[in-house]
């Protein structure tokens, strides 16, 4: 999701320093974060504490539901 993140995080900081209170609300933490702003002029919030975990995949012919 890198270039839709960049794209929020460089529209919340110009209107963070246009003085509209903003924020940036996520669902999970990125398992790699990266800085977009050394002093970002918004906030950012996310709603669980973790990282997603990584998904079960099913083997390939298995019947749905079934664990490897």
């Amino acid at each position: 999701m890198g270039g839709s993140q960049r794209v929020l995080h460089t529209l919340a900081q110009g209107f963070g320093e246009r003085g509209h209170r903003t924020e940036l609300i996520g669902i999970r933490p990125s398992p790699e974060p990266y800085r977009y702003h050394a002093d970002p002029a918004y906030r950012h919030t996310t709603l669980y504490p973790a990282p997603a975990a990584r998904p079960v995949l099913q083997q390939p012919g298995a019947p749905r539901g079934a664990r490897p």
